[in-house]
């Protein structure tokens, strides 16, 4: 029976395997709100990459892109993100990662993954994802391909490709 619970905290902690949330906890959805109220001071986008500045405070991040090295964010640190690219953050109790899209819509923005390990307040195990889809700006007085708008819906490739068309009919 341990050797069944230490294989699957593994896979999991691996994000290989997303465990379920249990009924009675809650399961929003990831959003801006969430992502600067918890992690960010802000987060931007341009049409090939995302850009988040560090909280002045508070909780520092063991974090790393695509794999490289793991370091400590400072606090009020600006951090790029290329499009297709993975941002893993990690503090004691949670994980978010930022991950690419799958095919065809890869290079249209992010998977945002958020696991929070609850066990020792025998609350299990939570998640939240939604996909960050970034859009080119609606404001007129920007210039085109300076600043994109993010915009968070469902984990499907169904809503991304609602998203796209919306785009595609304000064009």
């Amino acid at each position: 029976m341990i050797k069944i619970a230490w294989v699957l905290f593994v896979i999991i902690s691996l994000g290989l395997l997303t465990p379920t949330v249990n009924a009675d906890e809650s399961s929003c959805q990831i959003n801006m709100a969430t992502l600067t109220e918890t992690y960010f001071n802000f987060v931007e986008a341009t049409p090939t990459n995302i850009t988040v500045q560090f909280k002045t405070q508070g909780f520092r991040y063991v974090y790393s892109i695509d794999g490289s090295e793991p370091k400590v964010n400072q606090y009020g640190e600006f951090l790029s993100v290329p499009v297709g690219s993975t941002l893993t953050l990690i503090e004691r109790d949670f994980r978010i990662t930022f991950s690419a899209l799958p095919d065809p819509i890869k290079n249209k923005g992010f998977r945002v993954s958020e696991i929070q390990d609850n066990r020792f307040r025998r609350k299990g195990i939570a998640t939240n994802s939604a996909f960050m889809v970034i859009t080119p700006a609606r404001n007129q007085n920007q210039k085109t391909g300076d600043r994109a708008e993010l915009r968070f819906v469902e984990p499907t490739v169904e809503a991304v490709h609602q998203v796209l068309q919306e785009q595609e009919v304000d064009k």
